[in-house]
């Protein structure tokens, strides 16, 4: 993820995500929270990023097109957003 340099927050969310745990939970589901602090920024950051996931896709289905449909190339899922420059 790339956040602009001078973003506020950014060193806050930069924080956040150091902290930020998957930990097996009481019925075997995965657990995702900060070891220790806050994690309000990085769950709000993957809810936004989510939903433009979202609507990119219902976008290109009332287009008719699809994921990489030839020339139009098109970030396939929210995963190639996470990847650093």
């Amino acid at each position: 993820m790339t956040v602009a340099e001078r973003a506020p927050g950014r060193d806050l969310l930069r924080e956040e995500l150091a902290q930020f745990v998957f930990k097996p939970g009481a019925r075997g589901r995965l657990r995702m929270e900060a070891a220790r602090g806050h994690d309000d920024l990085v769950v709000a950051a993957a809810l936004a990023v989510l939903a433009a996931d979202l609507a990119a896709s219902r976008t290109l289905k009332l287009f008719g097109t699809t994921w990489g449909d030839g020339d139009n190339s098109v970030m396939p899922s929210w995963r190639s957003r996470l990847r650093r420059p």
